[in-house]
């Protein structure tokens, strides 16, 4: 019966989950097609520059020609000049003189006009030099408007075929030809109209190098028309299968979140978090110096789980303190013996700088070596650079670490918030450069640049350096052309393994 009581209240989620979907692929469809029909409009828009272009340079050159003629006036042999021009340029259906007060007296095709006829101001002057009348009474045929372009001797009168291959294009198409400026509008074909659509409209615009001209290309594409019925069915039902997949699947990381959350708790206070230790050896010699303790979580259902993720679970849950306080005795009652055995090695184990600011486990480390005959000096607590506590709170933790005789090294450095300045107000006894930077020895990086930089300045404030992630010799080389004491950590020498695998020195082949 509870079974079946969960599943009623399920089904509306799922349902909701696949409405969702389905809206989602609706959605996607059309910003899909409307991105296809922008290409369309790119290649339009493109196209129709390039033709006006050519328009504009044909206009342009017989402008320039009859600029060049030898016309006097009006005579018989100025109009068969006019022709001449009129038929040789394709762009062009009529020639013309101005009188000097602006006004048309004579064209090729309508010869000397019965009076001069005045065409008022032009409505642009291009940088190219040309008048531009655009949309002007016609001095041959009453109630018509032409297109004019000149100087203020000479005239052309643009074809009004020019464009007509752009005049029957697809309805959901519009096209704009205009200054470049955008002030004057040339040529439209199709409606242009301001704003619209978001989801279905798109627009290009693309401007001439020559002249003083834009395209200005519109497309307005729903996918939701009858026409489409099919694909949109298709979408609709992937996307309801997404939707309660994607439901499922959310369904599943909430309730593992919860299985987790509660199976760390229990594993966290039965103390079955286990420690694997990954040595910290002296390059030049292959002696080993130390080891860190690195928290480990094998769940038998879930698995091996990764540290980040049960560590920042443990925190979310308010378990770090009982975290740490289980690492720190773990670790040193399986180091202890190892420990008093070599007094020159030493046991990393990182901890938030919060937990070194926390008396119970400053006073559980002291308590913990005092037990198990454990000089303090063989224990280095490492905190993390990127800590935001207030630089002389942290730094007043550090020292009373470290006068009671632990050491305290900063791990990671290199990528938190505080840089170099960082290293040389805290009194650490080494730090531990992040893999980033390691890895970056021996190149032209910055990272290789930052690599020298952190060294030179950890050798003015006398801290010691671990390399961390040293993954090959020609990395390891490299830092020991310039840090011949460089201590390393990584899988050149060792992964981190149980406690008894660890070797007293590790000889790792650093020539070819």
């Amino acid at each position: 019966m509870p079974n079946r009581k969960r599943g009623v209240k399920t089904l509306p989620a799922l349902v909701l989950a696949s409405a969702l979907g389905i809206a989602a692929a609706l959605l996607l469809c059309q910003l899909l097609w409307a991105e296809s029909g922008k290409r369309r409009i790119q290649s339009l828009a493109h196209t129709v520059l390039l033709h006006s272009e050519s328009v504009a340079g044909n206009v342009s050159d017989a402008v320039a020609a009859l600029e060049r003629s030898a016309l006097t006036g009006c005579s018989d042999t100025d109009l068969a000049e006019m022709k001449r021009l009129t038929f040789e340029y394709r762009f062009i259906k009529d020639a013309g003189l101005f009188n000097p007060d602006g006004t048309i007296v004579c064209s090729a095709l309508w010869g000397r006009l019965r009076s001069p006829f005045h065409v008022g101001a032009p409505t642009l002057k291009t940088r190219n030099g040309l008048l531009l009348w655009i949309r002007t009474p016609s001095y041959s045929i009453p109630g018509r408007s032409i297109d004019i372009n000149g100087t203020p001797r000479v005239f052309v009168v643009t074809s009004p075929t020019a464009f007509a291959s752009f005049e029957n294009g697809a309805p959901e198409l519009s096209v704009q030809v205009t200054s470049s400026g955008g002030r004057v509008l040339m040529r439209h074909f199709g409606r242009i109209e301001p704003g619209g659509d978001q989801l279905s409209r798109r627009e290009v615009r693309a401007c001439s190098q020559r002249f003083d001209i834009c395209v200005t290309a519109q497309i307005d594409s729903n996918i939701f028309s009858p026409a489409y019925n099919g694909m949109l069915v298709l979408a609709g039902t992937l996307g309801a299968i997404l939707g309660a997949v994607l439901w499922a699947v959310l369904v599943s990381l909430f309730h593992r979140n919860k299985t987790l959350s509660a199976k760390l708790t229990a594993a966290i206070e039965s103390d079955e978090i286990s420690l694997l230790y990954q040595p910290i050896i002296m390059a030049a010699s292959g002696q080993l110096m130390g080891f860190e303790a690195l928290a480990r979580w094998r769940d038998k259902d879930l698995g091996e789980i990764q540290p980040d993720l049960f560590i920042g679970k443990a925190a979310e849950l308010g378990l770090s303190t009982v975290l740490n306080r289980s690492i720190v005795c773990r670790a040193l009652r399986e180091c202890a013996a190892r420990l008093k055995q070599d007094p020159h090695l030493y046991l990393s184990i990182n901890l938030e700088i919060d937990a070194l600011l926390d008396q119970s486990i400053v006073q559980l480390l002291l308590s913990e070596t005092g037990r198990h005959g454990i000089a303090p000096r063989q224990i280095a607590i490492e905190i993390l650079e990127g800590s935001t506590i207030e630089i002389s709170r942290m730094q007043a933790g550090i020292d009373e670490v470290r006068r009671l005789g632990f050491q305290v090294f900063i791990d990671d450095f290199g990528t938190g918030y505080s840089g170099l300045a960082y290293l040389g107000r805290l009194n650490v006894d080494k730090i531990k450069i992040d893999r980033i930077f390691t890895q970056a020895a021996g190149t032209e990086s910055a990272a290789a640049m930052i690599l020298l930089k952190i060294f030179e300045v950890a050798k003015d404030v006398d801290t010691g350096v671990v390399f961390e992630g040293v993954e090959t010799a020609a990395q390891m080389r490299a830092i020991l052309a310039f840090c011949p004491d460089a201590l390393a950590q990584g899988w050149l020498y060792s992964k981190a393994v149980p406690l008894a695998e660890i070797a007293p020195a590790y000889q790792a082949s650093l020539s070819g």
